[in-house]
C-alpha cells in the first residue's frame, strides 16, 4: 500500500492506494480505482478530493477543474493534462500531467 499526505496545503488526512487500484481516504475506501502510468501512481482528482470534505467544480471556458474548501476559497485549480496546479498562493509543480 502507498500512502501519502493528502492537499498539503489543506490538510484533510491521508490518502491510500492498493497495487489492486484501491484508493482509499482517510481509511474509508472509494469506489474508484487508481492506476500506475510511466511508475507514477495516478489517482481521481474529482473523487479524492470530494471523499476529503472539499467542493469540486468545472469551470467552464477555462477546462479547469477547481478544489475549494466548502464556503470558502480556492485550494487548488489544475488543468487536464498540466503538470503545474495553480493555489491561492501561486503555481506548485505535480509529479506528473
Amino acid at each position: 500500500m502507498t500512502q501519502v499526505l493528502l492537499f498539503a496545503c489543506g490538510y484533510r488526512g491521508y490518502v491510500s492506494w492498493e497495487p489492486t487500484g484501491g484508493v482509499s481516504v482517510n481509511s474509508q475506501r472509494l469506489p474508484v480505482t487508481g492506476k500506475v502510468v510511466d511508475g507514477e501512481v495516478l489517482l481521481p482528482v474529482r473523487a479524492v478530493a470530494k471523499a476529503a470534505g472539499y467542493d469540486v467544480n468545472w469551470v467552464p471556458g477555462q477546462g479547469a477543474v477547481v478544489v475549494s474548501q466548502p464556503g470558502g476559497g480556492l485550494v487548488f485549480s489544475v488543468l487536464p493534462g498540466q503538470d503545474m496546479a495553480y493555489t491561492a498562493t501561486g503555481e506548485t509543480g505535480l509529479s506528473n500531467a
